[in-house]
Parts: C-alpha cells; sequence; structure tokens
C-alpha cells in the first residue's frame, strides 16, 4: 500500500492532478468546532426500511408507509398506496411495519391507506434504519413527531417557531413549497486566498477560526512557509438562518420540491428529530467556515432521510460530541460547488466521537470527508454509492472504528483511508478510475447492534441515483 503524507498540500495536490483541498484526515484545517417520544408512526419498517430493494424497483414500505399505521394497516400494498418492493422482507404489518415482500415492484395504484396516502403524493415515512432504529435513553426508537396531526409551515419564522418550542411536532412543508430564508446580509470578514501560487487561479474566501489569520491560512502545511500566497482579509457578507431544532419533532416535505434555502438546522443537546424528504441549498456557499446544513451535538436519536443538500458552507451534516442513534439515509450528497477550489466540496461530514449509519447515500463528486471519522467513533457504511470522489471517501482517525461494507466506488479517490483508527472493509465494488491506494482494511471493528441488509452490489451505481433524495 503507497504511503501518503499526513498532510496534503493545495499546491501538491494541484500538481498531483487531485483535488485541490487544505485538509487530510489527520488534520482538519475547516474548524471540527466546538426527552421521551412515543412509538413511531407505522412502526419500525423491519430491518433496513423495507429492505432497500436492490435494483430500485420501488423502496418497500417507503411511498406508502404512511398507510402502515400503528392500527397495523399494509403500508406495502396497493390499496394502502405502499410502493412494492423487488425482494427483502421490510417487517410485519401487525406491527405497523412496511411489507416489502418479494414482487415485482411499482407503485400501487390504489387510494390512500388509514392514515396514509396515495403512493407518489405523500411524504416518505418509512422506519428508521441503523443505529436510529435502536433502543436507548428511554426510547425504544426514533419518531421525531410521531402520530400527532401534521401541521403546514409557509414562512421561515413560523418554521423557526415551531422546530424551537417545546412541543412535539409534526411540521411539513408543502410540494414544491420553497422557503428562502436568507436574511439581509450581514458583513463577514473572511481571507481572500489563492487556490494555488499560479496568480491566474481563481480565489475563494474562508472564515478564519480560533487563532487562524489570512497568513497561517497560506500555510497548508502547517511546516511554517507559505504554499500559497498569504491572503487578505476583505468584507464579505453571510445570509444564513440558523434554527435550533428541539426533540420530538419531525420536519418533512410533504412531496417533491420542498425546499429550505439559506437554512442551517442545530440539533444540539436534543433527542428524537427526524429530518425527512427536504432540500436544504444555499447556506453562504461562497465561503467556507460559514455555517453547516446540518449540525447535531450532544444528541441522540436522530434520523435524516431522502434528503438533499447542496451548495453548503460548511459541513453538510456534522455528528460529535457523543450523539449516538443517528442514521443517514437515502440521502443525496451534490458536492459540485463553483466557489471553492476544485470545484467540489471539500467538508461533506464530521463524525467525531458519536454512533452514526450511513446507507443508501448518494456521495455525488464531493471532494473529502464523505465521512471523516475521528475520537470514539462507530460509524457503519454499508450500500451507499460514491460517485468522482475527487480526495477522500471515508477516513477513521484517532481511534475511530468504521465498518465499510457493501458500498460501490466509481472514479473515485482513497475509497476507505485509515489514518490512526480501524477500518473493516468487505464486499465493496471499486470500478473505473477509482484508486488502489487506501482501500484500506486494518481489522475488526464492531458488530452493529440492529438487522440490516445489503443490497446487490453491482446493482448500486443505478439505484441509489434513482432513490436517494426527496420522494
Amino acid at each position: 500500500m503507497a504511503q501518503t503524507p499526513r498532510r496534503l498540500t493545495l499546491l501538491s495536490a494541484l500538481l498531483l492532478g487531485a483535488c485541490t483541498t487544505t485538509e487530510v484526515p489527520g488534520e482538519p484545517p475547516a474548524s471540527d468546532g466546538t426527552g421521551s417520544g412515543g412509538n413511531p408512526s407505522g412502526g419500525t419498517a423491519g430491518a433496513v426500511s423495507g429492505g432497500s430493494a436492490s435494483s430500485g424497483a420501488g423502496q418497500a414500505g417507503l411511498a406508502g408507509a404512511a398507510a402502515a399505521s400503528a392500527s397495523g394497516a399494509n403500508g406495502g400494498s396497493a390499496n394502502g398506496g405502499g410502493a412494492n418492493g423487488s425482494g427483502a422482507n421490510g417487517g410485519s404489518a401487525n406491527a405497523g411495519g412496511a411489507s416489502g415482500n418479494a414482487g415485482t415492484g411499482g407503485a400501487g395504484t390504489g387510494g390512500a391507506g388509514t392514515g396514509g396516502s396515495a403512493a407518489g403524493s405523500g411524504p416518505v415515512l418509512g422506519g428508521p434504519t441503523g443505529f436510529a432504529s435502536t433502543a436507548g435513553h428511554g426510547l425504544s426508537t426514533t419518531s421525531g413527531g410521531g402520530n400527532l396531526a401534521p401541521s403546514e409551515v409557509t414562512t421561515c419564522d413560523a418554521l423557526k417557531k415551531a422546530l424551537e418550542d417545546a412541543a412535539p411536532r409534526v411540521i411539513e412543508l408543502a410540494a414544491g413549497a420553497v422557503l428562502d430564508c436568507r436574511g439581509a446580509p450581514k458583513t463577514q470578514q473572511a481571507c481572500e486566498l489563492q487556490c494555488s501560487k499560479d496568480a491566474a487561479q481563481p480565489v475563494f474566501w474562508r472564515v478564519p477560526v480560533g487563532d487562524q489569520t489570512c497568513t497561517t491560512l497560506a500555510d497548508t502545511n502547517g511546516d511554517g512557509t507559505l504554499d500559497i500566497p498569504a491572503g487578505k482579509l476583505v468584507n464579505k457578507s453571510r445570509t444564513d438562518f440558523s434554527i435550533k431544532v428541539g426533540s420530538n419533532k419531525t420536519l418533512r416535505g410533504r412531496g417533491t420540491g420542498a425546499t429550505l434555502k439559506g437554512v442551517s438546522l442545530d440539533i444540539e443537546t436534543q433527542s428524537n428529530v427526524i429530518i425527512q424528504n427536504l432540500r436544504i441549498t444555499e447556506v453562504n456557499p461562497d465561503l467556507i467556515e460559514a455555517g453547516d446544513g446540518i449540525t447535531v451535538n450532544s444528541s441522540h436519536h436522530v434520523w435524516i432521510d431522502h434528503c438533499e443538500l447542496s451548495m453548503i458552507s460548511d459541513g453538510y451534516m456534522d455528528i460529535r460530541y457523543d450523539s449516538s442513534a443517528v442514521t443517514v439515509s437515502h440521502t443525496h450528497i451534490v458536492g459540485k460547488n463553483p466557489y471553492v477550489c476544485g470545484g467540489q466540496h471539500h467538508y461533506v461530514s464530521l463524525v467525531s466521537d458519536s454512533e452514526v449509519t450511513f446507507d443508501h447515500v448518494f456521495f455525488d463528486h464531493a471532494s473529502g470527508r464523505n465521512p471523516k471519522v475521528s475520537d470514539a467513533s462507530r460509524v457503519h457504511l454499508y450500500s451507499n454509492f460514491y460517485d468522482g470522489i475527487s480526495y477522500f471517501c471515508a477516513s477513521a482517525a484517532a481511534g475511530a472504528q468504521v465498518l465499510v461494507e457493501g458500498n460501490s466506488y466509481r472514479d473515485s479517490r482513497y475509497p476507505h483511508w485509515a489514518d490512526g483508527g480501524t477500518i473493516e472493509a468487505k464486499g465493496n465494488l471499486y470500478t473505473g478510475s477509482t484508486s488502489t491506494d487506501h482501500r484500506d482494511n486494518t481489522g475488526k471493528t464492531f458488530t452493529p447492534p440492529y438487522a440490516y441488509t445489503l443490497d446487490a452490489v453491482n446493482e448500486l451505481a443505478t439505484s441509489i441515483p434513482s432513490n436517494a433524495g426527496p420522494r
């Protein structure tokens, strides 16, 4: 296995034809930062939300899982508005689970079942997968606002008020609704830096944090020499709209196209939160270090499902400080950003001292941190698709354990990089120009405390792009 330096300079990355970034798993210059709910409506949808049909023909019980109420309605039948899967049993109907019996796929044509909606017209409501499905801290699973009647929000202020109060809630955006919550521009000082020593190359803008200066940020190696010209401090603007999400909340789009612009969702010391079927975008994309899409700190039972995140300044989803029972599933990470060096986002997801599952995620042309895992974290990556990752896919540092199984990598660099942590890799597929370096498999990690089913790895390149993101 070829050895790579622990620090990779932006300049050397350019010279090597790699991505342009200033961070490696061992040393991120980006800042690493510093209630009880009832059972979920429809119950837990089997081992992996209906078993996720590998052909992409249908997510068993997801599209119509609204029909699978606690009364035991079948969430996978046509009269419940469900989508039959092409295989994999998604759970028992009498538990409210989504039935995903083998079939030909395709959405049911019947009307809405009890408490549900016709296939394709309602929110995605399947039960959580991975760590978010497990019991702990007085909760049996992640249920958010549970069976409460949903309330629709149409303004940013109403959204903020509903998410921040202490009451359990199910909050919905209508299909096609776009809440542009970007506020009046506020002055933000940032360092203007060149992407390389070549003055003809574009510049980027980074907010210094802690003791960083525009000079130290030009020392991308951290060795006391400047790898790019020292930057200059300039006035930029930021427009993000921060919301502190409370416990026992479900926030979801009722159909396709529900979008939040400029919104940073901050889940800190909270529990039992579901964010589902939404697009989150335009969080200061022309700056680095100016806001996350979703932040999870010191929280438990958080499920991020069928979302799409794009054009975000810092972490698309950062999960830190002893967070547990967290799952990111069926989500589309759109990595392209013309404002950053190399045109691909560098800081997708940092997981620190936390337990997280990533399943059926489409990591689409990002650069680094997909995710970066550190400290005492345990992370399970299964049935994900990585396409065009220009720096590194996943990494394990500082004693972290990462189980990497049944994922597909196409034209991607450093699929799973052990940099002080342990990676257990099995059953993965590497195609195209995916690098042979850092396909690390350094030892046994952990046995996930939940049931799950791996999709056919050779079908992920088709099924994941078709099914990730809002439905």
